[in-house]
């Protein structure tokens, strides 16, 4: 594929994605307008963030998901969101990035042409966070992602976010037997 047809193809996508992107929480009446700011959100502030330099070389491609340029934000954002609708009290202290994002992607070929498009991403982020409850503190090793489909296609795409709760330690640091196993897809 000549190169100003890919670029064209990708800058029509990331439109497509800021313009047309329709989350689900929306459906449930909470909104995220994503060209606004999200650190107006006083869920954004008071959470230490760190090692979250390993997705500065993917910033591109986390651009895609339709969530805003500021990666680190957003993502700790949902989180807190998620973790707020579980328990209100809850609050989020630290987050720290555990690995590599994993990047998984289809392409589609485009009608009448060699070339192909990207239809469908999933960006999967292995986080560890530290939740303060009303009288408890955990760190929960936790699996966010998000996944959008319908990225080539005329309809607007759909975005889904997962929230899995991995692993559960008490604030000594104690393996909980019965962990908290939160999967929400949303």
């Amino acid at each position: 594929m000549e190169v100003w047809k890919l670029l064209v193809v990708l800058t029509a996508t990331i439109n497509m994605i800021a313009c047309e992107v329709h989350d689900t929480d929306a459906q449930r009446g909470h909104t995220d307008a994503i060209d606004t700011p999200l650190i107006d959100d006083p869920l954004a502030f008071n959470t230490e963030v760190v090692g979250f330099e390993c997705i500065e070389e993917l910033a591109d491609r986390i651009e895609l998901l339709g969530r805003g340029t500021d990666y680190p934000n957003f993502l700790i954002m949902d989180i807190k969101r998620e973790l707020v609708r579980q328990d209100p009290r809850t609050k989020l202290t630290k987050a720290e990035c555990k690995g590599s994002v994993e990047l998984k992607v289809s392409l589609v070929d485009i009608e009448d042409s060699d070339a192909q498009a990207l239809d469908y991403l999933k960006a999967s982020f292995p986080i560890d966070i530290w939740v303060d409850f009303t009288a408890e503190k955990w760190m929960m090793e936790v699996s966010f992602s998000y996944e959008i489909n319908g990225l080539s296609s005329q309809s607007k795409p759909t975005l889904k976010k997962e929230f899995k709760v991995l692993k559960t330690y008490n604030e000594e640091g104690k393996l909980l037997n019965d962990p908290i196993q939160i999967i929400r897809k949303s």
